[in-house]
């Protein structure tokens, strides 16, 4: 039973710490976005091809640091991650940029539902490419 539990929660937690820690990137890229005024007037083409770039070497940067999964049990579902954590992830970074919005600072496109769901996506898979797959 206890087996069962493991499988069945183990995803859910993996996806919400991978989440967390792509939140956690996205803001310290957020800072940066921020200090880089010229990204105001950018192209949305041009942001979301950065922001994908910008995610993917968040998931180098991570995995360079925890080489390992965070969640060692064995999934029930491997790859659920790269579902999970772009949603969660994208909800969190669109309440963040909402309450940035609202006390009337420029927010970037990182901080919406689309570019924090193509940040952790990119983060995610490279995560996922280079971690999951050698357990």
């Amino acid at each position: 039973m206890d087996e069962l539990l493991e499988a069945l929660i183990g995803p859910l937690i993996e996806a919400i710490a991978e989440a967390l820690l792509g939140a956690l990137l996205g803001l310290v890229a957020e800072i940066v976005v921020e200090a880089l005024g010229w990204l105001k007037e950018a192209s949305p083409v041009f942001l979301t091809v950065m922001l994908a770039f910008v995610g993917a070497g968040a998931g180098f940067l991570s995995a360079w640091l925890a080489p390992h999964r965070l969640i060692v049990a064995q999934l029930a579902v491997p790859g659920l991650s790269l579902i999970l954590a772009p949603i969660v992830t994208a909800l969190f970074m669109w309440f963040s940029g909402k309450l940035i919005r609202r006390s009337g600072r420029w927010a970037s496109s990182l901080v919406t539902l689309r570019g924090g769901a193509i940040f952790a996506f990119s983060m995610v898979l490279v995560r996922y490419l280079l971690v999951a797959q050698r357990v």
